[in-house]
């Protein structure tokens, strides 16, 4: 019977702070240092992070465990940090054993946002702006957000059945990209 491959746990650093991220997979427990903006790489399965300067993210100053096939998206909001709590678990700091901080220029992969929307003359969206890359047609931001390459948005469909895309959850209240 084949065995189903692991998955692996992702950081997201949306934040201005620099993490810690914490993996097991290549051998003993390794840290690496995530800058702000950045995301941990796609062939690294994180299994925890903190934050670097040892201040506590929701009241909690040791690791954070991330489930396989997570994404941890960790925001801030002036001081405080939001992150998904009912699927992340606060660990002590020993809960991974002795670990080696590394310490390694620019790891991670910079956050790609959509950061604008196009509108033709009748304010109908047709496209949007993505940073890095450009204007794109719906259907070409629609198809990197499903393969995970933009990362401040997720594909929804409405009751009728259009695809769009809306921004993930913040604290702001126009958090639909398409309005």
């Amino acid at each position: 019977m084949p065995t189903k491959e692991k998955g692996k746990g992702h950081v997201l650093n949306h934040s201005s702070k620099e993490l810690l991220v914490l993996e097991t997979d290549s051998g003993p427990p390794v840290v690496h240092k995530l800058g702000p903006k950045k995301k941990s790489p796609a062939n690294v399965d994180a299994d925890g992070f903190k934050r670097a300067d040892g201040e506590s993210i929701l009241l909690h100053s040791s690791w954070w465990k991330i489930p396989d096939d997570f994404k941890a998206d960790i925001y801030q909001v002036g001081g405080n940090f939001l992150i998904p709590v009912s699927v992340m678990a606060p660990v002590p700091d020993l809960h991974f054993g002795n670990y080696e901080i590394r310490q390694e220029a620019d790891w991670g992969e910079k956050l790609t946002y959509v950061t604008g929307i196009l509108k033709d003359t009748r304010g109908i969206t047709t496209g949007y702006f993505i940073e890095g890359r450009g204007e794109v047609t719906i259907a070409d931001a629609i198809k990197q957000a499903k393969e995970g390459g933009l990362d401040n948005v997720v594909v929804v469909k409405n009751k009728n059945g259009r695809t769009f895309l809306r921004t993930k959850r913040n604290t702001t209240s126009d958090d639909n990209l398409t309005a």
